[in-house]
């Protein structure tokens, strides 16, 4: 029996349950069709020829069965499926702009834009530039409304800058120059927004401070960060965290956190007891790197070969499925 139609190993369609039973939904015809039905009724599908009637207004309305539909990409390619996934779909379908809003991926995202800025932004297509700026522009609306990560998004910026201006000098780039020169007219006007941030005090409360906390709690806080430059910064808060900061078995748990024993032998002094781990730490720091810590990043699945955010599942032929942690270079190298 020939096979038709689609790939059966695809994920095939959206099912929607209405009150005449399930029915099938495509997220743009619905929100084409959403304007006529006035979402009063059952989900219907929209013709193609109404499709010049689309609006924004109408993405509001959209039901929570296809609100909080999980960002998917499928990477695996097949005899009858031989498209593979670019970049652009990686940012597009994993929703990278719509995670920056979560703390626990603001990170990842961060590290997956610099790393396009710093090795990769002469190389990308007109879509994926577009769509990298647009995560870049949604990281400075979420820096300016919540005043965080304001010296990072400002160290972002000034590489995205320096990489555009490099490409300008260089005639290597691609799309038109009066594109670029806008988009570095953008970043500069970026980077004086962020530069006008000023810190926001805590109103009063009567709530408890850090400085208010037990010694026991400090010390169990500052033990909870993964980065020696954070650990530094929060001991000049007050003299109190700075006799904590400064004490090495801090410093020791930072060393054995980031690096192996290979990498600790290198600068291990033969008494550990006399070890000057803090400057032990910042060594290996210049040698090697910190190792890369996210509170959610992206997964593949072992089974389908999607891609995902950890936290969020995804429709596979296994209910007890596998995945591997997936890394911002890593998923650079899986869709170049």
């Amino acid at each position: 029996m020939p096979f038709l139609g689609r790939d059966w190993r695809s994920p095939g369609e959206y099912w929607i349950k209405t009150e005449n039973g399930w029915e099938p939904c495509r997220l743009l015809e619905y929100m084409i069709g959403s304007l006529d039905q006035g979402l009063k009724g059952n989900v219907h599908c929209c013709p193609k020829s109404n499709r010049s009637t689309l609006t924004t207004r109408n993405v509001e309305n959209i039901p929570p069965q296809l609100n909080n539909r999980p960002p998917i990409l499928y990477t695996r390619t097949s005899r009858e499926n031989c498209q593979k996934p670019c970049l652009t779909d990686a940012l597009n379908r994993l929703d990278f702009a719509g995670a920056v809003r979560d703390i626990r991926k603001f990170n990842y995202v961060c590290t997956l834009v610099q790393l396009l800025i710093r090795e990769k932004l002469r190389e990308l297509s007109g879509a994926t530039q577009r769509s990298l700026f647009n995560i870049v522009q949604q990281l400075v609306t979420e820096a300016l409304s919540n005043h965080q990560n304001v010296n990072a998004l400002q160290w972002l910026l000034r590489e995205c800058r320096k990489a555009l201006r490099g490409g300008l000098y260089d005639l290597f780039f691609i799309g038109s120059s009066s594109v670029w020169e806008k988009q570095v007219a953008q970043l500069e006007a970026w980077q004086n927004q962020l530069a006008a941030v000023q810190p926001r005090s805590r109103p009063p409360d009567g709530k408890a401070l850090l400085s208010d906390l037990p010694e026991e709690c400090q010390r169990a806080i500052l033990a909870k960060l993964d980065s020696g430059a954070d650990l530094v910064r929060i001991g000049m808060a007050n003299a109190q965290l700075y006799r904590i900061s400064q004490e090495l078995a801090l410093w020791r748990e930072l060393c054995m956190y980031h690096f192996d024993g290979n990498q600790l032998s290198v600068a291990v002094s033969p008494d550990p007891d006399e070890a000057d781990w803090k400057n032990m730490y910042f060594r290996l720091q210049r040698r090697y790197g910190n190792k890369e810590v996210f509170p959610n990043m992206i997964h593949q699945c072992c089974c389908c070969s999607a891609l995902f955010w950890m936290e969020d599942c995804h429709p596979c032929v296994q209910e007890d499925y596998q995945s591997k942690p997936i890394s911002p270079r890593k998923l650079i190298d899986l869709l170049s």
